[in-house]
């Protein structure tokens, strides 16, 4: 068992880069695919203390797997070790969403392996020129490998996917697809072992495989970025017409106010009247008659949030328009650390989606709930409505529009999903008590919302 570690670590006969490399692609699977919060204290600690767990475990397959071999084929064993860890730790240890997970994961292990082919007959053409005057280029083909290592790294970081609201699946799977025939085209060549004079065709294989991989990866991310774009603009889109239509309500409201403010007198009047000539019975139907009139005049909402104060007052008319209950329970921070186009998207979608099976439920006054509350370091959202009991429960749960426009509505619960992972927060569905409940949970921050304040009608 310990003649693995005795040929590779001891007597380093593959050389100090075989080290190296090892080293390097550990700490970038672990970058690329791990939840380390860098600002946190303990979190350089908390990484080493991994990094040492993993790298052990590489070092473990690899003994278990030169021993059950015996060295044979030793040359492609770190191959075969590579894949089963960067599965491994995407499987068990990474947070992120499965679709990046998967992207990562297999743009990442491609990379990897056509940097091989390209970095090794670069030391070994120098020290085929001039073997005395390039000695250092025994450490180039390492070398390279680390540099373009990292570099990948940072390239699948920093265009990332989990930045994106909606990742589309159909291109995600062409870069899956594309990742694996080129896998496909550099194990065919490890398993024939090409001549040497076919080295230089690898080369440009491997180089080639390299761009395109990358420029694949790149051209998807940038997709994924102009729909991110479109479902903002039509967000914005959606804001400016929600505080337009208050602005209009609001404006409706004074103007109700101030008509009602001339005709106090002659309520006060006839009230005055009616009181003096003992109608009681007439001067309680007009006291009820009086109320009902200034009972829409006073239902709106104000929670002390102006993006939740439009999007809730417009669908507070939307839901008297379809005779639909709509009950806010709001205690909402006045400053959110969301930006205003996806709490306007991710709200509007949860209750909008509400009312619409409220109002398919075929109950005769269906009644919406919204609540909104921080608790520690999260804000809870969470909103139920009735649903039809003559469908099932799992086909409710389901989550498909019945909207005409399928491409454009059908997207609003993957949008929510989105928004919520992107703000480090989760979306449950479930049916209780016949009503179907859409809890969202999303990520505060230590101590950012401060005061909050109620909402009330």
């Amino acid at each position: 068992m310990l003649e693995y570690f005795k040929f590779f670590y001891i007597s380093h006969n593959y050389g100090i880069g075989y080290i190296m490399t090892n080293i390097v692609f550990v700490a970038a699977c672990m970058v690329l695919l791990g939840d380390f919060n860098w600002k946190k204290k303990g979190t350089l600690v908390r990484f080493i203390c991994q990094f040492l767990i993993c790298w052990l475990w590489t070092v473990l397959f690899d003994t278990v797997y030169y021993a059950i071999t015996k060295g044979v084929g030793a040359g492609n064993m770190d191959r075969i070790m590579m894949a089963v860890f960067i599965l491994f730790y995407c499987a068990a240890f990474s947070k992120l969403s499965w679709t990046t997970r998967i992207l990562r994961t297999v743009v990442f292990y491609t990379c990897y392996m056509t940097m091989l082919p390209v970095s090794e007959p670069i030391g070994e053409a120098l020290q085929n020129v001039n073997a005395d005057y390039f000695v250092w280029s025994q450490h180039l083909t390492w070398i390279i490998v680390v540099v373009m290592t990292m570099v990948v790294a940072w390239f699948l970081t920093y265009f990332s996917t989990e930045k994106l609201i909606l990742v589309q699946k159909v291109p995600a799977l062409l870069v899956v697809i594309m990742s694996c025939l080129i896998l496909l085209v550099e194990t065919v060549g490890i398993v024939r072992n090409v001549p040497e004079s076919f080295k230089s065709y690898m080369v440009l294989i491997g180089g080639a495989g390299f761009l395109l991989e990358i420029l694949c990866y790149y051209l998807f991310y940038r997709i994924g970025k102009e729909y991110d774009r479109n479902l903002e603009l039509m967000a914005i889109s959606q804001k400016e017409n929600l505080d337009q239509e208050l602005f209009q309500s609001t404006r409706a409201v004074y103007e109700e106010m101030h008509e009602i403010r001339h005709e106090m007198k002659n309520h006060l009047a006839y009230i005055h009247i009616l009181f003096e000539k003992g109608e009681n019975e007439r001067l309680e139907e007009y006291l009820k008659e009086v109320s009902r009139e200034t009972e829409n005049l006073f239902s709106f909402v104000e929670c002390g949030n102006d993006v939740i104060n439009a999007v809730m007052n417009h669908i507070m008319t939307q839901a008297k328009a379809e005779n639909i209950t709509l009950e806010p329970q709001l205690i909402v921070p006045p400053v959110l650390p969301y930006p205003e186009t996806e709490l306007c998207s991710l709200l509007s979608n949860l209750v909008e989606n509400a009312l619409e099976a409220a109002g398919k439920s075929g109950e005769k006054n269906p009644v919406v709930t919204v609540g909104i509350r921080p608790q520690q370091d999260y804000l809870f959202i969470h909103v139920t409505n009735p649903v039809n009991p003559q469908i099932s429960n799992r086909r409710h749960l389901k989550l498909q529009t019945t909207k005409e426009n399928v491409k454009v509505h059908g997207y609003g619960t993957k949008i929510i999903q989105n928004i919520a992972i992107k703000n480090q927060g989760s979306v449950r569905y479930d049916i209780e008590d016949g009503r179907f409940v859409a809890d969202v949970m999303l990520y505060l921050g230590e101590d950012s919302y401060g005061e909050t304040k109620a909402g009330n009608l």
